[in-house]
């Protein structure tokens, strides 16, 4: 289960990134928090120091539904990896192709097309595409969610 302790833990996030700096704001937050406490005479400081400990709180809790982790790295790597995939398959389509013109010199481009082996790496392709495209779109909606939590604390 994902925490708020977790996300804040010391040394989770490699400096100079994001996470680390919303990290590094909650835990300031709740350092002014605690010395607000202290001060009896002005009450206010004590409420906005609150706020900004609940506000930091919700951001860290949102960004962690987002990504369903306590950073955008796997969202990324999943994301990077399908791609990679897609453009694999799509390589080695054109690749497919190309072999099988230079094998059969006098089929013309359709017949190369309908040359089973051709009709199997363009099948593959398309079915990555369709696969794989949906969830490279969801991963890309999660970064851009994500980064618009993330950036308060650029």
């Amino acid at each position: 289960m994902l925490t708020i302790e977790g996300f804040v833990e010391a040394g989770r996030h490699p400096a100079n990134v994001y996470e680390y700096r919303m990290a590094q704001a909650y835990h300031s937050a709740l350092k002014d928090f605690e010395s607000a406490k202290m001060d009896f005479e002005n009450p206010l400081l004590r409420i906005d120091a609150e706020k900004r400990v609940a506000e930091i709180r919700c951001d860290i809790e949102n960004f962690m539904t987002i990504v369903g982790n306590y950073s955008r790295k796997d969202v990324n790597e999943k994301m990077h990896r399908h791609e990679l995939d897609i453009a694999n398959a799509k390589r080695k389509a054109r690749n497919t192709k190309k072999k099988a013109i230079q094998k059969n010199p006098g089929l013309s481009l359709d017949g190369v097309k309908r040359l089973e082996i051709v009709r199997a790496s363009f099948s593959r392709r398309d079915s990555l595409i369709t696969e794989l495209g949906p969830i490279i779109a969801d991963s890309q909606e999660k970064i851009q969610k994500a980064w618009e939590i993330l950036i308060k604390y650029g």
